[in-house]
């Protein structure tokens, strides 16, 4: 059996989620109102990133393996 031509993509995309998420939260800034986690990011581009990178599924997925599932919003500090 050979591999099949689209695995190295899905690989790619694989790594940039989890590596991506440690990542880009190091530039957010967490809050917590009314249950939901809100994620405050200074710069519009790594906030696009975030939404962009699949990462909010990763957090997800660990806020619900600490016992702490709650949405996850994203916001920017910019206008």
């Amino acid at each position: 059996m050979s591999t099949p031509v689209w695995w190295s993509e899905v690989l790619a995309a694989t790594f940039r989620r989890r590596v991506a998420a440690g990542d880009l939260l190091d530039h957010a800034v967490p809050t917590v109102d009314d249950g939901v986690l809100r994620l405050a990011f200074a710069r519009p581009d790594i906030a696009a990133a975030w939404e962009e990178s699949g990462a909010q599924a990763a957090l997800e997925g660990a806020l619900v393996h600490c016992g702490r599932a709650m949405p996850v919003e994203v916001v920017s500090l910019t206008t």
